[in-house]
């Protein structure tokens, strides 16, 4: 059974039927843009604290990492695009039990392709940094960062689309905006304060995720005054719900699965064994944006 919503949790639904379609577009695009333009800035000084801290190998490993990261991205904005639309339309139509539903099926998904990714990834690890050209220092460094990020796949989103899908547009945000604040400032006490080098920028990186996780699942299951509150049941695999969440979702991961194709066959070869790039933004800052 699902929680029993009370006036403030139904006013936040309510609005999403009976505002002004404008108003509520004008609210949630201003909100998703200023965290997304704080997220950017994070990129940037990410990308200055492993340079300057680390060095130009490091910088270059880093991102050479990135499809590994990226791809997993996808699977979290596909989970999301998907898991979001079903609970919106369910609660649209009073259906509690199907958003708790669908939003279980969301978690269950997430976290089972995040353990098949990290136990696959660790695994293949040292083929796939052949793959990508890694070699000499550029792999030692390389290999430890991919290893934290690949350990901390289970915390790598934040779930703010299945928020945002109830109205909790202010809880999105701030989903976006905390761990890009515990990232800017783990990163430089590990990396110039410990010396822990690119070990402490993964660190770093895994720490804001974890943060964004543990809001997230303190919002879905601990929070009262919800429209639905996910309890076991609602985690148990569903087929016809897990098959409409991916149909929506599909699309948004073969745009994001093409873009791991990129950042390392754009760098030549002659490059990789120590030239930083600048672009793309390293794969922390990739892999971290809790926007599913």
């Amino acid at each position: 059974m699902t929680g029993s919503p009370d006036t403030a949790a139904t006013d936040h639904t309510a609005r999403l039927g009976t505002e002004p379609v404008g108003r509520l577009l004008w609210h949630a695009c201003t909100q998703t843009t200023g965290a997304v333009g704080v997220y950017g800035i994070y990129a940037l000084t990410n990308a200055w604290f492993v340079g300057h801290g680390v060095g130009d190998t490091a910088m270059a490993a880093v991102n050479l990492v990135a499809p590994l990261l990226l791809l997993l991205g996808a699977v979290s904005t596909t989970v999301g695009a998907g898991g979001a639309s079903l609970v919106s339309r369910a609660l649209g139509a009073g259906d509690r039990q199907a958003a708790a539903r669908a939003a279980g099926n969301s978690f269950t998904l997430f976290w089972l392709c995040a353990v098949v990714t990290t136990t696959v990834g660790l695994a293949l690890l040292d083929p796939l940094l052949t793959l990508l050209g890694a070699e000499g220092e550029l792999r030692d460094s390389a290999r430890p960062y991919a290893v934290i990020l690949l350990c901390g796949a289970l915390v790598s989103t934040g779930f703010s689309s299945l928020v945002r899908a109830e109205g909790r547009m202010g809880f999105s945000t701030l989903l976006w905006l905390v761990p890009v604040a515990v990232q800017i400032t783990l990163d430089p006490l590990l990396i110039f304060g410990f010396g822990m080098g690119v070990e402490g920028a993964a660190l770093g990186t895994v720490g804001g995720q974890a943060v964004s996780a543990a809001l997230s699942l303190w919002f879905f299951f601990a929070q009262r005054g919800r429209p639905y509150r996910i309890d076991p049941s609602s985690l148990v695999p569903h087929g016809p719900t897990l098959r409409a969440l991916l149909g929506i979702g599909l699309p948004s991961f073969l745009a994001g699965s093409g873009s791991p194709c990129w950042p390392s066959s754009s760098t030549p070869p002659s490059l990789r064994p120590g030239l930083p790039r600048l672009w793309p933004p390293t794969p922390s800052a990739c892999a971290c944006r809790p926007s599913c």
